[in-house]
């Protein structure tokens, strides 16, 4: 299956985030793209999740720990471990692509 993430049609959630989203039968692939300022709400899931940051930066929640993922950077998030994420106000908008594994059935902020 080849596509351009430019042609995956585009969910606008809250806070203006932008979700566009490729699935196969054990692999999910996410892009996200954050408005400076923006935050994805604390939820976990069953599969784990690699997240890279293309542009800007994210500060992910994890528990009591916070980690900042700059451009070029990765966090591989175990399956069940809650997590949030923002985008610090010197970050700017921020693109990120995650991949998860199994692909999930429900989606955090609606869709």
């Amino acid at each position: 299956m080849r596509f351009a993430l430019a042609d995956l049609p585009a969910e606008v959630l809250a806070g203006g985030v932008e979700r566009r989203r490729a699935t196969g039968e054990q692999l999910e692939l996410i892009v996200y793209d954050y408005p400076a300022g923006a935050v994805f709400a604390e939820h976990s899931h069953a599969a784990e999740q690699l997240t890279i940051v293309l542009t800007g930066a994210l500060v992910f929640r994890l528990g009591e720990r916070e980690e900042r993922l700059e451009a070029g950077e990765a966090l591989l998030v175990p399956g069940g471990e809650p997590h949030g994420a923002y985008v610090p106000a010197d970050a700017g908008e921020t693109r990120t692509i995650n991949v998860f594994t199994p692909v999930r059935a429900a989606l955090p902020g609606g869709a």
